[in-house]
């Protein structure tokens, strides 16, 4: 009897230890490449497979926090997330000493795209914009979204 009891807290406890998940914060806001959500869930993208991969590499399982953007913060703060990537210390003020920050993986410049004649090109409308889902970074307004926001109100 005392062996089974011994069996069976050892086998509870490594189960516990070996199911402490690495926990990822996604914002909800992140599209292709970075990360593809389906059902509210991450399915693909570069960012999910580096967080895979990480993962892996410490053999954790990953768990995933689909969040939106601006809470994020405030799960890292109540410890509710234990990893946030593709963030720069520049995009977070009033930090608090408990970070610690790797190098910059890649860097993705800002790049502004424009016609070879804005002045005389006519300006293009709701329908012609793309099908495919975009981002947009903190908080900076997306135009064809708020008009297709606009148009699906009743």
């Amino acid at each position: 009897m005392r062996w089974a009891v011994g069996a069976l807290l050892g086998v509870s406890l490594s189960v516990t230890a070996a199911e402490t998940p690495l926990r990822f914060a996604m914002p909800d806001s992140w599209a292709m490449p970075m990360v593809q959500f389906e059902r509210g869930r991450p399915t693909q993208g570069i960012l999910y497979d580096m967080m895979l991969s990480l993962a892996t590499q410490v053999a954790m399982p990953a768990e995933f926090h689909v969040l939106p953007r601006a809470r994020v913060q405030s799960a890292m703060e109540h410890g509710e997330i234990d990893v946030r990537c593709y963030a720069a210390q520049s995009w977070l003020p009033n930090q608090s000493g408990d970070y610690i920050w790797s190098l910059p993986l890649w860097v993705q410049p800002d790049v502004l795209l424009s016609r070879p004649d804005p002045l005389t090109s006519a300006r293009p409308g709701p329908s012609d914009a793309p099908v495919d889902r975009h981002g947009a970074r903190l908080h900076l307004p997306d135009p064809a979204t708020a008009v297709r926001r606009r148009q699906a109100r009743p």
